[in-house]
């Protein structure tokens, strides 16, 4: 499997670039959500996901043929820091 011809099919660059200028409103973002809100807000997506406390991250994880990809993301006064790993 040819990772970046994946990429590119799903037009990965631009629909992150997209969520990013779409939700990017800092002064108004919410400081202090609880764990349960953030999580009430990541079951609307219906993807299975895992909270790690000793990083204070949330991780998604799918394999697709011998490949691994995860998504982390750290949420922290209102920011949201995304991290993939393949």
């Amino acid at each position: 499997m040819d990772l970046k011809t994946v990429l590119e099919k799903i037009d990965f660059v631009n629909r992150y670039k997209e969520i990013c200028e779409n939700h990017n409103d800092f002064d108004g973002r919410d400081k202090n959500v609880e764990k349960k809100n953030q999580k009430k807000i990541l079951d609307t997506f219906n993807y299975k996901y895992k909270y790690f406390s000793n990083g204070s991250f949330y991780q998604i994880k799918e394999q697709e043929n011998n490949i691994t990809f995860q998504l982390h993301f750290v949420l922290k006064r209102g920011i949201v820091e995304s991290l993939i790993y393949i």
